[in-house]
């Protein structure tokens, strides 16, 4: 398990470097704006597509920028690189996402059998978003963000037949988010669609062997990156910090914070996959039934809900 967990750790972290780097160096193709929304946790705006694989790509929404938030408000800068312009997608997924799912415009497009328990779950998420987001303003400064894969299931995955070395696919959901969120999110997809995470949810050892490989990869990667390609800026913000230590004591010390980060991060994924269930629900032409699934991971949700988060609870 700790050779596949180092392979696969290794891969996220290397698509994540060079992902974040070449956001960052690519320009935003869209005219200057005047105040671009990366975060804020109070949004009322609406996501400017019904096409959930599309209303998670880059998108820059103009916001009233008079009232102050935690959250980072990115300035007009003039010709802005995609990364500055682009929204976090956890912040994005409990913002615009969960105000649509609480209209008339989207519920009006469910099947009025499901309409009362659509509206009910809907409600709950709206109120459970507001919740967490509050929740993590004082801790972003731990949560790095980078270019992130935001989907890592084990179908995302490809292993060469020949040479065994892994590929990361699919990048439908790729986009701005806390790094830890891939970690996150790859651990509640241990479970597959049975979402029987007494089962297969890991460890808190496993985890902490696998933030460990991890944390060892993006130094390596990101040492890599710097030399190959001669940079001398950070190519995720406050790199060092995040990811480097002087000493093993030091080290283990991150890597306990990070375990809780994760795990606080689990919660995070839970909610933006049963919103982004519920807008399935809506707009979805596929004979899947994912309401259902909505329920699933918002139960899961309330049962981790208390344990994983009570550590960062700022009474």
């Amino acid at each position: 398990m700790s050779v596949e967990c180092e392979a696969i750790a290794s891969a996220i972290a290397a698509f994540q470097v060079r992902a974040t780097w070449a956001a960052h160096k690519k320009k935003n193709m869209l005219p200057p704006m005047n105040g671009l929304r990366e975060l804020k946790s109070q949004s009322k705006g609406k996501d400017p597509s019904l096409e959930m694989r599309n209303s998670v790509r880059n998108e820059c929404e103009i916001v009233d920028n008079n009232k102050g938030s935690a959250f980072t408000t990115v300035k007009d800068r003039g010709c802005l690189t995609r990364f500055e312009c682009e929204s976090n997608y956890t912040i994005h997924s409990l913002t615009a996402w969960v105000e649509l799912i609480i209209s008339d415009e989207i519920i009006d497009k469910v099947n009025e059998e499901k309409q009362d328990e659509f509206r009910r779950i809907g409600k709950e998420l709206h109120k459970e978003s507001q919740y967490m987001l509050k929740l993590l303003e004082p801790h972003l400064k731990f949560l790095g963000e980078g270019v992130c894969h935001n989907d890592l299931l084990s179908a995302n995955f490809m292993r060469h037949m020949t040479t065994g070395k892994l590929k990361i696919i699919d990048f439908d959901y790729t986009k701005r988010n806390f790094l830890l969120f891939d970690l996150a999110n790859h651990f509640n997809e241990y479970t597959g669609l049975e979402c029987d995470y007494a089962k297969y949810f890991p460890s808190d050892e496993h985890i902490s062997t696998f933030v460990r490989s991890y944390r060892r990869a993006m130094r390596a990667q990101l040492e890599r990156s710097h030399a190959e390609l001669n940079i001398t800026e950070d190519i995720i913000s406050n790199e060092r910090a995040l990811f480097f230590t002087e000493s093993a004591v030091q080290e283990e010390k991150a890597i306990l914070h990070s375990v809780g980060l994760l795990k606080l991060l689990t919660l995070y994924s839970h909610l933006s996959w049963s919103i982004w269930s519920l807008l399935q629900e809506a707009v979805s032409a596929l004979d899947v039934n994912f309401l259902e699934y909505g329920k699933l991971r918002l139960e899961r949700y309330y049962e981790t809900k208390d344990n994983f988060s009570q550590p960062y609870v700022i009474n």
